[in-house]
């Protein structure tokens, strides 16, 4: 069979310099967060300087190991968000030494988190930044704010950002939104929707990310996410990527933080495959600790298992990068959440799909830029592995985009009927044709 090769092109804000070519498969602060605390609270609380850091060599140690760590695993961007002096220097020089990119950041001098500033920052704070980002090929861009919340936090965030980008221009300039569940924009007062755009319209981002956690608690998870929030905000924020074409970005929940009865790997791979299902151009795992990296930043515990879920990921993430996203299609649990309006649709809109949708059952429709279509399908049950079919409006041939090498291969020469079984937590993509048209695969190349 005939392999048609089409180009795809990098991505990113007009508003905004730096583009993304590849699929980004992000990690959160490698090395000791608990170190690292220490090292803010001491140097930036309590006015102490580097010399009077106790533990220096271990910490250094530290982030050297969970640095390769996260390299061997398939993370290929670093993101140093509420870093100190010391990890941050460290996992820099690391980072060029082993060939894996970073989002810069060293909270001891610039940037915050929510409301809290750690520090007074200064313009010269800033050049001395973009002045080690320049010198070091592998920091793909800065950390500047983790969820800004407030109008005044944002201004700050945009000031810092908008600094460093005149001075560094091919840096990505990076920033991520509150989900819902915070105490001043909510589903349940009305003010999300409102805040994701008000987020947008400050700081005109490179890309929009934003995080959810869904097994916080026992009471996200209590009903197997049928009635989760976690929807409406994919909803609301992939939505809002959309209009303004921007990337859209999720951070997923990497690791168990001991608040629930049951945690397993399932539920991180259903946790990724989420921010896919609505089109997510990269993906970022908070946190690592115990899960991926250890706190001595060896090897966590599902190690292997997420190294096999971002070989998939990148095997995946060509043909992703190229991708329009057009709808998602839940079942009828998800269908009921009050605020779901407007940000899922029902099977009867979609486009391919017809009959009854199978339940925690979801798919997403995409296309690309010369109108060839794609369906992706999670079986977001976590629990359990699921046998279910799909019924096509039209015959299709059907043609499986591989995780384990990237490239398509004919799955159905012709059905009305896409049979499936999925572990779980799992999801495939597939792209559909007509099967009256001749057959071909599709391979797509990046031009710049």
């Amino acid at each position: 069979m005939k392999t048609v090769f089409l180009n795809r092109y990098p991505l990113g804000n007009e508003k905004r310099s730096w583009r993304q070519d590849n699929f980004i498969l992000s990690v959160s602060h490698p090395g000791s967060i608990v170190s690292g605390q220490k090292v803010i609270k001491a140097m930036v609380k309590e006015g102490k300087t580097l010399d009077d850091i106790e533990n220096k060599d271990e910490i250094e140690l530290t982030m050297r190991r969970s640095v390769k760590t996260a390299k061997e695993c398939g993370f290929n961007l670093l993101s140093l968000c509420w870093a100190d002096y010391i990890q941050s220097r460290t996992a820099v020089e690391m980072c060029d030494d082993i060939g894996v990119d970073i989002l810069y950041q060293n909270i001891t001098e610039w940037g915050g988190m929510q409301t809290a500033v750690s520090v007074e920052c200064t313009d010269d704070k800033l050049r001395e930044a973009a002045e080690i980002a320049k010198n070091h090929r592998h920091i793909l861009g800065y950390f500047s704010w983790d969820e800004p919340v407030g109008e005044e936090e944002r201004k700050t965030a945009r000031y810092q950002m908008d600094f460093v980008e005149k001075l560094t221009p091919d840096k990505l300039v990076y920033t991520v939104a509150v989900p819902s569940y915070n105490k001043y924009y909510t589903w349940e007062n009305g003010k999300y929707p409102e805040y994701i755009r008000d987020f947008v319209k400050d700081l005109e981002p490179s890309i929009l990310d934003f995080d959810y956690y869904p097994f916080y608690s026992y009471k996200m998870c209590e009903s197997k996410l049928d009635d989760c929030t976690l929807w409406c905000d994919l909803g609301c924020v992939s939505k809002c990527a959309n209009e303004h074409g921007i990337p859209f970005w999720y951070y997923y929940q990497g690791e168990d933080f001991h608040r629930i009865g049951h945690f397993s790997f399932p539920m991180i791979r259903f946790s990724a495959y989420s921010g896919v299902l609505y089109g997510a151009k990269g993906l970022s795992s908070y946190r690592e600790s115990t899960a991926v990296i250890a706190e001595d930043g060896g090897k966590g515990m599902y190690f292997d298992e997420q190294k096999k879920l971002l070989s998939e990921l990148a095997n995946l993430g060509s043909t992703l990068m190229a991708l329009n996203f057009k709808r998602v299609i839940h079942d009828s649990a998800v269908l009921s959440i009050p605020y779901i309006k407007g940000l899922a649709c029902s099977i009867e809109e979609s486009e391919h799909l017809t009959g009854a949708m199978p339940n925690r059952i979801c798919a997403s429709e995409f296309e690309d830029g010369y109108g060839n279509k794609y369906l992706f399908v999670l079986n977001r049950n976590y629990t359990w592995d699921q046998k279910f079919s799909l019924q096509f409006k039209k015959n299709y041939r059907v043609y499986e985009v591989s995780k384990q090498d990237g490239f398509q291969k004919l799955f159905k020469d012709s059905a009305d009927t896409l049979e499936l079984t999925l572990e779980a937590g799992d999801a495939m993509l597939f792209r559909l044709q007509d099967s009256s048209e001749e057959a071909y695969l599709i391979d797509y190349v990046l031009k710049k």
